[in-house]
């Protein structure tokens, strides 16, 4: 596991981001999910604030991801020949995409395809296992643990994201991960901490962009 010193604040334990087990079931992309809950996500974090119910504005779902806090635990680039990890089970999310090769994952039962071009979005507290089936030869994932809250909320549980789901944009994808790595391994400087971040938050628009993308084909 790659150490991320002082640039990412590494997971201690389990207790510090709740036991609760919110479910791991999400129907195939449907995109955001009705105004009731989002409004609720928002009462609740307002509560936790203590903030003004009048510096909520309108459009709610900009308020909730200007205030919305993103962590990443762990990331790297692996190339492996073969791999196998099994009855997983994680209180942060976990992102694997393939750049080559294929990897296939089991949630609930589910067997889940995911080959090059596509990544695998894992809900926290599910259990999983992550492979590379025989025959598939080498593969390179890119992938992190993350969480993004609001006020301690889990904001991705306001998404009916895809379990699976194609990068139509690889490339940038691609690319927009690796100058994540070079900010996060290079000399630490105040700007470099600052591009990283930047970074972030970009990787998280562009795989929120193919999950409504996704919902939008599928509407159709």
């Amino acid at each position: 596991t790659r150490d991320l010193r002082f640039y990412t604040r590494r997971l201690s334990c389990t207790e510090r981001l709740g036991s609760k087990d919110w479910g791991s079931c999400r129907r195939p992309c449907s995109g955001l999910v009705v105004d009731g809950e989002v409004e609720l996500v928002i009462q609740r974090a307002v509560q936790v604030w203590g903030s003004k119910a009048g510096e909520v504005k309108v459009n709610r779902w900009k308020w909730l991801i200007h205030n919305a806090k993103l962590e990443i635990y762990e990331f790297s680039v692996d190339r492996r020949e073969t791999y196998i990890a099994e009855n997983r089970y994680f209180p942060f999310y976990v992102m694997s995409y393939i750049k080559e090769g294929g990897a296939s994952a089991i949630l609930n039962g589910v067997l889940y395809d995911t080959p090059a071009g596509h990544l695998v979005l894992i809900p926290s507290y599910t259990r999983h296992s992550h492979f590379i089936p025989e025959g598939r030869g080498p593969t390179t994932f890119l992938w992190w643990h993350f969480n993004i809250t609001v006020g301690g909320l889990d904001l991705m549980k306001l998404i009916q994201f895809p379990i699976t789901l194609q990068i139509q944009n690889a490339a940038t994808f691609e690319e927009m991960f690796y100058s994540y790595m070079r900010f996060c391994t290079g000399s630490p400087s105040l700007p470099s901490i600052i591009y990283r971040r930047a970074k972030e938050y970009e990787i998280m628009a562009l795989l929120f962009e193919n999950i409504i993308q996704c919902s939008d084909n599928q509407a159709e």
